[in-house]
């Protein structure tokens, strides 16, 4: 007869009242981080397990024994990657095992009648990740197999209490997984340390998430296959499951906290569902058509692979790309489980299956390493044409390649029909013999080419999507078609910055380069920088001040850290050096705070040089515009950089320069908005639209665009974006600078820096600490006289004291001390900038 459930509170721990106490371990054991755990001294870990290739279940996840019927493990084990949950007949929890392929004399399997994924779990988040599991059977309580205690709702345990982990999982990163059940202690983090450590993996939900870890290199911690498996503490003398493994980093670096669903957030919710509160009938029995995870590569989550599995890997688990840097978040490492083989796993998620990744470095082409042509937007592929599927994954140690001929659609849709799987003509292609026994796609080959060669050259028609899980070539292999997705893939690339892939693949990212343009006289553009890391040239820039550049915040993009860039200013060739080029560490820098790869506006940094440049009339600032000022369409001003000079070319060695006039607004947005949107209060476009003009290319992002102003010239744009194949149909974007004025004064104010402009207001004073070696300038400079009017003569009295007048012939010689010596200062009144904005 079935036990009726009851809920029993003792000191701070309840459980459902069994015949044997909860929280208990009868054997005394020391607990040792990542060593094997003595036998069955965790009562309560249980294996969760689906068929494999040969029908005998295989371990896929942990779990835990809270009540006689009832497991507690994670929701990701037990659902696909659209969220919903699989046949519970099909999963198997097996109690008292130790070898993850053995048995013992306690060892008792039974099957799981029902499943309860939590409503608020989600594939693409990870909260709320746990999952309720009610067994078909009452379990055979021991000392060898036991309850755990569950914690109150809303409980907390203190960061720093020694906590342990326990599962089959793999003893290291890319490891084999453990045959003997692990056990490790890893103390409890606070959110603030998880989340800021985490911070490159995933968010922190502190409601239904907690941390576990040393946060030091090859310690112990968490690793693929011990999903779902138990956090337990000691607490009052009693086991308490503080947590049910979730996520953490994919090659199991002890530097990440592992990151657990935190059970006491959900005990209310757990005894909602064991006293049938709400309960719904959640159970999916298909007979034909079963909804099931996908199968990804190695480092990525696996899941029911033996069905008709979807070969998207990388390209369609989107939600397995959380953060640049995370290389998996799941510990899951379902093996090849095997569904039973009539049943098809077809997730409407399929359509559109297809990912740009964005490389944090340029890869190195060559004869052996070169990139793929992309279709023609819209063009399909005919069965006369030669095309190849490669591939292997883990099946092979070998790349594998195999001619698949393209399939129409509707011999496609009629084979796949059959099983209930519907194929989408628009974002799907199909490809193989249809025949038994034939070349064909298999596991591992996820995310892959298909490849056709036309006219010469192999063009990418497909990235493999899915297919029959156990390789049946009478079923056709289906693929996502690349030429339904030309225009989203062009519109991210180029959004990025990064040349178009259809012709000329390869050249370096982001950037913009002068086109049609011709060499600059040497030092003839003397505010003009060039950026570098490692020594090589990366982006353009301009100096504004002799401690201050300005750049496009996408060129600092990949790396915050000013440690990693150099400045040379006094540059002409590329790769070489002048007498008057110097170079500088940077102090700080500061990435305009609303700026975002995504869209590109706000595309503005500001550099902090290490040191101050020496000023000369081959090293000089550019003027700033007045705050919000707008420069009038057709006025003809300068773009100049080290870029490509035709799209696809070599960079340039000799500076560039290049005519561009300003275009406005409209006009921009009408030709460029197939790019990428424009925004008209952060960006500014220049160039003929007309082809083979001068215009702006890849390498030169960040670099000036300059307007001849009142006899002096005007930084107004800082190079962000334009076509990837540099072609001046095309008009190049600049961040327009006259809209960061107040964003530039606040940092370098708020960093001991001042603000200079082109103006200094109606006093009779100097407005730039260089203005005693401007003077020469004055008389065919006239914006000189604006900014000098002490040195250019303008200023009357003399002495020290109000007049504006140096006190001493020397003073411009000790002009570097006006700050830092009071003596000076009151000398040196010329000299002296107090307060100065960059506004005129």
């Amino acid at each position: 007869m079935k036990l009726k459930l009851q809920i029993v509170v003792v000191a701070f721990f309840v459980h459902v009242a069994l015949s044997q106490e909860c929280g208990k371990r009868h054997f005394l054991s020391r607990v040792v981080g990542g060593e094997d755990a003595p036998k069955n001294s965790w009562p309560w870990q249980v294996s969760l397990r689906l068929p494999g290739r040969e029908g005998n279940p295989v371990h896929i996840c942990g779990g835990s024994l809270i009540g006689d019927e009832w497991v507690v493990t994670a929701a990701h084990c037990v659902v696909d990657r659209c969220d919903r949950p699989g046949n519970p007949s099909l999963f198997t929890v097996v109690l008292g095992a130790h070898e993850r392929l053995g048995t013992t004399d306690v060892q008792q399997s039974i099957q799981v009648k029902a499943l309860y994924p939590h409503e608020g779990f989600s594939m693409q988040h990870l909260k709320n990740d746990i999952a309720l599991l009610h067994l078909s059977t009452t379990a055979q309580l021991s000392d060898k197999v036991n309850l755990v205690c569950l914690p109150n709702q809303g409980s907390r345990i203190s960061a720093g209490h020694p906590c342990y982990i326990t599962g089959w999982g793999r003893t290291e990163g890319g490891g084999n997984v453990a045959d003997i059940l692990q056990q490790g202690v890893l103390p409890v983090q606070s959110h603030e340390n998880c989340s800021k450590v985490n911070d490159d993996l995933g968010p922190i939900d502190e409601t239904s998430m907690i941390c576990g870890g040393s946060g030091k290199a090859n310690q112990t911690g968490g690793c693929q296959g011990d999903s779902g498996g138990p956090y337990v503490c000691a607490e009052y003398g009693k086991w308490v499951l503080r947590g049910a493994v979730s996520w953490g980093h994919g090659l199991c670096k002890t530097e990440y906290f592992s990151v657990f669903a935190r059970i006491s957030s959900f005990r209310d919710w757990i005894d909602a569902k064991i006293e049938g509160d709400g309960i719904g009938s959640v159970n999916l029995h298909l007979s034909r058509v079963r909804q099931t995870t996908l199968s990804l590569s190695s480092c990525w989550w696996r899941g029911c692979t033996e069905a008709v599995v979807a070969l998207a890997g990388v390209a369609a688990s989107s939600q397995s790309i959380m953060r640049p840097g995370a290389r998996l978040w799941r510990f899951l490492d379902h093996r090849r489980t095997g569904c039973d083989g009539s049943a098809v796993c077809v997730c409407n998620a399929l359509k559109n299956d297809v990912a740009l990744l964005h490389l944090s470095k340029p890869a190195k082409l060559s004869d052996k390493v070169s990139s793929v042509y992309l279709p023609a937007k819209g063009s399909r592929i005919s069965a006369r044409h030669r095309c190849y599927m490669t591939g292997g994954g883990d099946v092979a140690d070998i790349l594998q390649q195999a001619m698949l001929p393209a399939q129409s659609h509707r011999r496609c849709s009629k084979k796949w029909g059959k099983v209930g799987a519907p194929i989408d003509k628009t974002s799907m292609i199909c490809a193989g013999s249809g025949k038994p026994n034939k070349a064909g796609g298999c596991q591992g080959d996820s995310s892959g080419p298909y490849v056709c060669e036309e006219n010469g050259r192999w063009v990418l028609r497909g990235a493999v999507s899915w297919g029959h899980s156990m390789c049946r070539t009478n079923f056709f292999n289906v693929f996502a078609r690349i030429s339904s997705f030309r225009d989203w893939t062009d519109s991210k690339v180029k959004a990025l910055c990064i040349p178009a892939l259809s012709e000329g693949c390869g050249s370096r990212p982001p950037g913009a380069r002068v086109v049609n343009g011709d060499d600059a006289a040497p030092h003839s553009w003397p505010w003009q920088i060039s950026l570098r890391v490692n020594g090589r040239h990366i982006c353009g820039g301009s100096l504004i001040k002799p401690g201050w550049v300005v750049t496009a915040a996408h060129c600092v993009e990949r790396n915050p850290d000013p440690s990693g860039y150099t400045v040379v200013v006094g540059a002409h060739i590329r790769t070489g050096t002048t007498a008057v080029q110097q170079t500088f560490n940077l102090k700080k820098l500061f990435k305009h705070e609303g700026f975002s790869m995504s869209h590109l506006r706000k595309d503005i940094a500001l550099l902090q040089l290490d040191g101050e440049v020496q000023l000369s009339d081959k090293v000089n600032t550019v003027c700033l515009p007045p705050k919000g000022s707008r420069i009038s369409p057709g006025t003809e001003c300068f773009i100049t950089g080290w870029g490509r000079i035709i799209g696809g070319g070599p960079a340039a060695d000799a500076l560039q320069q290049a005519k561009l006039p300003v275009v406005d607004h409209n006009t921009c947005s009408r030709t460029n908005g197939q790019l990428a949107p424009v925004e008209e209060s952060s960006m500014l476009c220049a160039g003929s639209g007309q082809a083979n003009q001068a215009g702006g290319c890849q390498g030169d992002s960040g670099g000036p665009f300059v307007c001849k102003e009142n006899d002096g010239w005007v930084l107004r744009g800082a190079v962000s974006w334009g076509n990837g194949m540099c072609r001046t149909e095309f008009y190049t974007v600049f961040a327009r600078v006259s809209s960061f004025i107040d964003w530039l004064n606040q940092k370098m104010s708020g960093s001991g820096g001042s603000g200079g402009s082109g103006g200094s207001g109606g006093a009779c004073t100097d407005g730039h600490r260089n203005c005693p070696y401007l003077k020469q300038y004055c008389n065919t400079h006239p914006y000189v006289k604006q900014i000098c009017k002490k040195s250019c003569g303008l200023c009357g009295g003399g002495g020290i004291g109000p007049a504006c007048k140096d006190s001493s012939k020397y003073c411009p010689m000790f002009a570097s001390q006006c700050s830092t010596n009071a003596y000076v200062s009151g000398l040196d009144k010329s000299n002296v900038i107090v307060g100065l904005k960059i506004t005129q």
